[in-house]
């Protein structure tokens, strides 16, 4: 009823926590389960790599149950929250799935550790840099959607 009130929806993350991480398969049951108008599935690109769930099958598994996303790079081990394109992850796959489900939802960046490593000097520049990351990431998915369109 909160969620219908103050119009939240609630999104729903894959976790890396043992006794809560689920397989693709059951993430979609538990989404099916729910009321699509109050919560979404929200997928984590880097806890899937740690989960060895495979992020680009995850996304074209959960389909249009998917309508959030955490972005960040991992060295497949650790949750580093690293800015995409240093670490693992192929970001390449992970935006050709997004555009094959012609995906719509929310896009986080989820990489502020990459800050850190930045003293005040260059947090500007630091920051500028992980805006031109997402816009990359962005405009890769245009790009596979434009591929996909013209066969």
């Amino acid at each position: 009823p909160y969620c219908e009130e103050f119009g939240v929806k609630i999104a729903i993350e894959n976790v890396i926590v043992p006794e809560f991480n689920a397989t693709t398969q059951q993430h979609i049951t538990l989404m099916d389960s729910l009321d699509s108008r109050y919560f979404t599935a929200l997928i984590d690109v880097g806890h899937a790599e740690i989960n060895n769930v495979g992020e680009a099958e995850f996304i074209r598994a959960l389909e249009n149950r998917l309508g959030a996303l955490h972005i960040h790079d991992n060295d497949k081990v650790h949750d580093l929250h690293n800015l995409p394109f240093t670490r693992s992850i192929d970001f390449g796959a992970v935006t050709k799935a997004l555009a094959e489900i012609d995906y719509k939802g929310d896009f986080t960046l989820e990489s502020g550790v990459f800050i850190r490593y930045f003293d005040a000097h260059l947090a500007k520049d630091a920051y500028r840099m992980m805006a031109q990351v997402g816009h990359r990431l962005i405009q890769m998915i245009e790009d596979a959607k434009k591929e996909i369109k013209n066969g």
